[in-house]
């Protein structure tokens, strides 16, 4: 199951039956939904709920090549 915590400032990979997402997250631990929100402003911010998440993971850094 996802965790029941985000860090206010993380971006994560978000795993459902549909696809993978990149997304900030936002939510509570007494809510059945959390938010999910690009950082491009040209997506929308959409609801999904906890139990149709199937993995989490924290994205850590950025990798550019020169």
């Amino acid at each position: 199951p996802p965790p029941s915590f985000y860090q206010p400032d993380g971006i994560y990979v978000i795993s459902t039956e549909q696809g993978v997402l990149i997304r900030n997250v936002s939510g509570n631990k007494t809510s059945d939904t959390v938010s999910l929100t690009a950082s491009n402003p040209n997506y929308k911010t959409f609801e999904i709920e906890k139990k149709n998440i199937l993995r989490v993971g924290i994205i850590e850094g950025l990798i550019r090549h020169l």
